[in-house]
């Protein structure tokens, strides 16, 4: 499953990561999406603020600009829009796979206590 095994692509390393406490503890398809989905929100916050910092460490006077370290991080800075860009591609995957694991629960067991999506009116 390719949500399984975490890459570090700034590096180019293909080691696995062990998964997240929340996938181990993780009771059913649902509760794994969800917490699939908490860790990709995770991961692109953190992929966002190092973007951020890249764009931000430029110097502002271009006298100072070293055009080797300009290149680098022009570099860094492709490395991790293509790393966001994969973040969301996963949330959205993950995202869809959620929403169709809740309506199969609900088609399964349409009286279930458990449904989070609709509230039904009992009617007398």
């Amino acid at each position: 499953h390719p949500l399984l095994s975490y890459t570090n692509t700034n590096t180019g390393l293909s080691k696995a990561l062990p998964q997240p406490p929340t996938h181990l503890s993780a009771l059913d398809h649902i509760q794994l999406l969800e917490s699939q989905q908490d860790d990709l929100r995770i991961r692109r916050n953190n992929v966002y603020r190092l973007l951020n910092d890249v764009n931000n460490a430029a110097p502002p006077n271009p006298l100072l600009t070293d055009f080797k370290k300009a290149r680098l991080a022009d570099q860094r800075k492709k490395a991790f829009e293509l790393e966001l860009d994969q973040i969301r591609q996963e949330e959205h995957d993950v995202g869809l796979k959620l929403h169709r694991a809740w309506k199969k629960r609900e088609r399964e067991d349409p009286h279930s206590a458990g449904s989070a999506l609709w509230v039904r009116r009992v009617t007398a």
